[in-house]
C-alpha cells in the first residue's frame, strides 16, 4: 500500500509523502498498542536490543541462496558472481531508465514496487538479524518472498521490453 501511494503520480510529492506517513501510522497502531498492552504482560518485550556484527559466513549463506536461484548449483562461483552481477545491472538499468511517467506502460509500476520491496524487506531482515537476533539465517528459506518478487518483476520488465523494446531502449 505504502509503495502505490509513493508511486501515484497524480498527486504531489508532498501530499504523497504525508499519505504514506498517514497509512504507515495507522498500520503500525494496532501492532504497537497490543505490544505496550499485551507485549509486556506476556514477556514478549524481554528482548534486549544488541548489535551483532554479519560475519562472512552470514553473507555467504545470503550469496549462496541468491546465486542458487540464477544458476545451477555446480557453476563455478566466478561465473555465478557475473551472472548475478548482469541481472543487477539490467534490473538497475530498467529502474533508474524507465520512461516519462505519461509513456508508461501499466505493468512498469508493479515491477518498480516489487523490486522495491525486495530491497526493503532485504534490508529489514538484515537489519533484524543485526539487532534484534543473531540467529536469523540469511538462507533461501528467509529469503524466499525475495525470490517470488524478483521473478515476478523480471517476468513484468521483459515482457514491457518484448511488447516495446525501441521504446524502452531509447528512454
Amino acid at each position: 500500500m505504502l509503495g502505490l501511494l509513493l508511486l501515484d503520480t497524480t498527486t504531489a510529492q508532498p501530499r504523497r509523502t504525508g499519505k504514506v506517513v498517514l497509512v504507515a501510522l495507522l498500520s503500525a497502531a494496532p501492532l504497537i498498542l497490543w505490544w505496550r498492552l499485551a507485549g509486556a504482560q506476556v514477556g514478549l518485550a524481554d528482548r534486549t536490543i544488541n548489535y551483532h556484527p554479519l560475519t562472512s559466513w552470514d553473507l555467504a549463506k545470503m550469496r549462496g541462496a541468491v546465486l542458487g536461484w540464477i544458476t545451477p548449483p555446480n557453476v563455478s562461483p566466478w561465473l555465478s558472481g557475473v551472472s548475478l552481477g548482469l541481472l543487477t545491472l539490467g534490473l538497475g538499468g530498467w529502474a533508474l531508465r524507465r520512461p516519462a511517467s505519461e509513456a508508461r506502460a501499466p505493468g512498469s509500476p508493479l515491477a518498480l514496487l516489487l523490486l522495491l520491496f525486495a530491497a526493503v524487506y532485504v534490508a529489514f531482515v538484515v537489519g533484524c538479524r543485526m539487532v534484534v537476533d543473531a540467529a536469523i539465517l540469511l538462507d533461501a528459506r528467509i529469503l524466499a518472498p525475495v525470490q517470488v518478487a524478483l521473478v515476478i518483476a523480471c517476468a513484468g520488465i521483459a515482457g514491457q521490453w518484448l511488447r516495446d523494446p525501441v521504446h524502452l531502449a531509447h528512454s
